[in-house]
């Protein structure tokens, strides 16, 4: 009973040799990957914005010095992702950079660190995009919790299902939001 239930959740097993033949296009790993920086884009601007008028003219001032640290942030990141590719071409990431370069202990602190960022990173996006559809449909303000954590049990269920079916569902929204930038 549990395994069947398990299978439909989460699907059938692969075997070893079929998981290499499933690949995601670009808008797919852009989807399941990297959403920080689109999901930022969404919401984080907004979110500054209101910080600085809530300190005022001088916090106003301080609007481009804000956007010109986080060009430096996003530069860095893009740099760092950078030489992470070359450095390790075969793909793993920041984990086996780390632990490849600097030991186990950094590569856990990197593995947990990609964890954290991208738990905070589902929460944020989630509750601004709730909150974005609540005011745009009033009808389901009362009921914005629950719809965030639903999104979020969608979410969940789909990363244990696999990165392909991940993408695909993700790639709509994140198509979306890139057809209207």
């Amino acid at each position: 009973m549990l395994h069947r239930l398990r299978e439909l959740l989460l699907g059938p097993p692969l075997a070893t040799f079929a998981q290499g033949e499933r690949r995601l296009n670009r808008i797919q790993v852009l989807a399941a990957f990297s959403p920080d920086a689109p999901s930022s884009i969404a919401y984080a601007s907004q979110e500054i914005f209101l910080g600085l008028v809530v300190a005022g003219s001088a916090g106003l001032a301080l609007a481009f010095p804000v956007a010109m640290a986080i060009v430096a942030v996003l530069l860095i990141a893009a740099l760092s992702y950078y030489q992470t590719v070359h450095a390790s071409p075969s793909g793993g990431g920041s984990w086996i950079v780390a632990r490849a370069n600097l030991g186990l202990s950094a590569g856990l602190v990197a593995a947990a660190a990609l964890l954290l960022d991208h738990v905070l990173t589902a929460a944020v996006s989630l509750t601004a995009g709730v909150e974005g559809l609540a005011s745009a449909f009033s009808g389901l303000w009362p009921h914005r919790i629950v719809v965030a954590l639903s999104l979020l049990l969608l979410i969940t269920l789909l990363k244990l299902r696999g990165l392909q079916e991940t993408g695909t569902l993700l790639s709509v929204p994140v198509r979306g939001f890139l057809l209207r930038q």
